[in-house]
């Protein structure tokens, strides 16, 4: 689970709650709706690693090409969920805002995926030193944008699992914190791989980086914790167990708070035709 293409699965939340984030502050269903569903299905797909686990497989023009390919959704995304932004008016939102950072992230990890394709496809080394040492800053950008998915998905639902919503500027914080811990400590680890191919010592500098990257991404996850905290203590505050302030297009935010057995706050119509089922309702409160 820790080598890609497998590395890659802890991360395919982190794709559709961006999408779903972006359709919340909007107000709109995604452009191309389907074309998002697609991109997540290839992307995991994509991060089926099994056959990539021996020796012999990663030494393949397949192997090169699997990393390559999978880039191409994360990219495809990006794209997508910028141009559902750009045809709208967001409002501030830490959910948006750590998805975005957490997709960015994985695309740092998937880069690194990239390179060490690259360097075990044919025979020999491309760049020079075993391309299995970059695993561990592969892994490690992957894992902090799974990490900050979870810090996303806490905020984007934060009315329907806290009571209230998370602060946006603590959440944006938090997530900038983990991404700019967890991408300094990979890169470390990538830096290092190439001084001890051409033996060059920096262990001590390097020691210091990774310390302050940990560090850092200590602090985001206490910031994390702060603001799922917050959102609880408003809630609690508030003293009610109605229907929370914030709506939304799916079925989840039509759900009271605290979630009540066969209770929900509008009658539902027996059927949907859409993923999106309140949009308009949604639109027109705008």
């Amino acid at each position: 689970m820790l080598r890609g293409p497998a590395v890659y699965m802890l991360a395919i939340p982190v794709l559709g709650i961006a999408g779903d984030a972006v359709a919340h502050v909007t107000g709109r269903p995604l452009r191309n709706y389907g074309l998002f569903q697609g991109l997540i299905a290839a992307f995991g797909v994509l991060s089926f690693g099994a056959w990539a686990q021996g020796p012999r497989s990663i030494n393949t023009v397949l192997w090169a090409l699997w990393a390559l390919a999978v880039a191409l959704p994360v990219l495809g995304l990006l794209g997508g969920l910028g141009e559902s932004l750009r045809h709208a008016r967001p409002r501030a939102d830490g959910g948006l805002v750590a998805s975005l950072v957490a997709l960015v992230v994985l695309l740092g990890g998937v880069l690194v995926g990239v390179v060490i394709a690259l360097d075990s496809a044919g025979s020999g080394t491309l760049f020079d030193f075993e391309p299995v040492a970059l695993s561990g800053a592969q892994s490690l950008f992957v894992i902090t944008a799974a990490v900050i998915g979870v810090v996303a998905g806490s905020a984007h639902w934060s009315p329907q699992i806290w009571g209230a919503r998370s602060k946006a500027t603590t959440v944006t914080g938090a997530s900038l914190l983990l991404a700019a811990g967890g991408a300094l400590v990979g890169l470390v680890l990538a830096v290092d791989v190439f001084l001890v191919a051409n033996d060059v010592d920096a262990s001590t500098a390097l020691g210091v980086l990774s310390a302050v990257g940990a560090l850092l991404m200590c602090v985001g996850v206490l910031a994390a914790l702060s603001a799922s905290m917050g959102s609880a203590r408003v809630a609690y505050e508030r003293g009610d167990t109605g229907p929370s302030e914030a709506t939304g297009l799916t079925l989840e935010w039509q759900v009271p708070w605290p979630a009540v057995g066969a209770e929900r706050t509008i009658a539902l119509p027996e059927e949907f035709t859409s993923p999106y089922p309140f949009a308009a309702t949604e639109e027109a409160s705008r």
